[in-house]
């Protein structure tokens, strides 16, 4: 997930941390120091970099020193005097000297991934490739004529394109001069059309804001400007909602609560009446549903390390396998932001469907690190209450930068997915999402 490393306390799982004395590629030679707990081959282990020392500001107490996740890993080898681990997933740079601990279950009462076997989907379409480098896509009525449009965007500008038989034709335009990020759009006004969010980043003002965009006439017009970074949940056939979230100037803890966002007196403003969202710091790799049927929704979460985490009244469930990764990313102070593709969720009944992206590096952690990626997977999940299930999954050549759900032509519901190549140019592929 594009997301903030964790912040955490030292020693807070009651174990002395270690040193890592040696890198060598994904293999790392770990002194143990003293440990508390029996380490185990196969054992997970986190690497993280100390920071700076918090205080009682009454008291005066040491509380720890603040921790900053670099990489996760599992050991291979448990001699005398030092362990051998291999790095699985990578937040940065492992090198000499920094510290490590090792994980613990974080609900043991919970079984780990339950698949049952996964059948082979295609796709009904693949566009021509389109020369740009995609990295948001969604499905809206841009126009207002009662049919949606697809709608793609590159790190400047987006395109609109009217959708029939299998054919794409452009229909509008908009340039950016700040760097695109993302891409979100629905009628979430109720004026018949949607309104379009694209959220830019200025590289040299070190400024993230939101723009937002309204077709009129036959030209994309700015109709608004937000201080929050936008994404709108789509969990069909429900409505849309939309969110918003603000980088502020805190290296501690740089991320503002998640807050609901309405159409009041022509602009997008927080909406006082309803609370932020609980239990969840990035807005970008996150989704809401009742997935455990007691009639209330329970976060999905995409974790530091690329998880899926499913956040219960009782507990929490994670994933073994990563999710999410992506290359759009931003440096913000001492912390890397990804901007992960769309989680997305439809309910059929009482069945809930999640589609998330699995984009697979080109030469293990390092090539994670700098978010190169050749191939990629998307799964269509459900969780069984005690685990997730594959419904279907589809391995491709290339990275998937954005997913989409939406009505699109006469289909009811359509999943498309934006696959970027080696040859930096952008594929759009069509699926029926059950």
């Amino acid at each position: 997930m594009l997301q903030l490393f964790p912040l955490l306390i030292s020693a807070v799982l009651g174990q002395v941390p270690g040193y890592v004395v040696k890198v060598d590629s994904d293999t790392v030679y770990l002194d143990p120091v003293i440990s508390t707990t029996a380490a185990k081959s196969g054992q997970g282990f986190i690497v993280f970099q100390e920071g700076a020392e918090l205080k009682n500001p009454v008291t005066g107490a040491s509380l720890g020193r603040m921790e900053k996740n670099v990489a996760e890993g599992v050991l291979k080898e448990i001699k005398p005097k030092y362990w051998v681990g291999h790095l699985t997933s990578s937040q940065g740079v492992v090198r000499q000297g920094l510290r490590f601990r090792l994980q613990e279950e974080i609900v043991p009462s919970l079984p780990s991934d339950s698949r049952s076997a996964a059948a082979l989907k295609q796709p009904w379409w693949k566009s021509p490739a389109l020369d740009a480098l995609l990295v948001g896509i969604a499905i809206a009525d841009a126009d207002g004529d009662g049919r949606s449009e697809i709608l793609a965007t590159d790190k400047s500008q987006l395109t609109i394109y009217k959708y029939s038989d299998k054919q794409l034709k452009p229909l509008a335009h908009f340039k950016s001069k700040d760097r695109i990020l993302s891409l979100d759009a629905a009628d979430s006004a109720g004026i018949g059309r949607a309104h379009i969010f694209l959220t830019t980043y200025n590289d040299f003002f070190k400024r993230i804001q939101s723009i937002v965009l309204e077709f009129k006439g036959d030209r994309l017009e700015k109709i608004d400007s937000l201080h929050f970074m936008v994404r709108i949940l789509s969990n069909a056939p429900g409505p849309p909602r939309l969110w918003g979230q603000e980088l502020v100037e805190d290296r501690a803890f740089p991320l503002s609560n998640i807050v609901p966002l309405v159409w009041k007196k022509d602009r997008y403003v927080p909406d006082g009446s309803k609370s932020k969202i609980p239990r969840i710091d990035w807005l970008y790799g996150f989704t809401l549903a009742d997935w455990d049927g007691d009639g209330e929704e329970d976060p999905l979460t995409l974790t530091s390390f690329d998880r899926l985490r499913f956040k219960f009244k009782k507990g929490s469930w994670e994933s073994s396998t990563d999710f999410g990764k992506t290359p759009n990313r931003i440096r913000w102070q001492d912390s890397f932001l990804k901007f992960s593709p769309h989680f997305l969720t439809y309910q059929k009944g009482e069945d809930h469907r999640f589609y998330a992206s699995r984009n697979i590096p080109k030469r293990g952690i390092l090539a994670d690190s700098f978010g190169n990626y050749d191939r990629s997977e998307i799964h269509s999940l459900k969780w069984n209450g005690s685990g997730l299930e594959t419904a279907w999954q589809i391995h491709l050549d290339g990275t998937v930068s954005d997913m989409a759900l939406g009505p699109l032509d006469l289909h009811p519901f359509d999943l498309i997915a934006a696959v970027v190549g080696i040859n930096e140019k952008s594929t759009l592929w069509f699926f029926t999402p059950e």
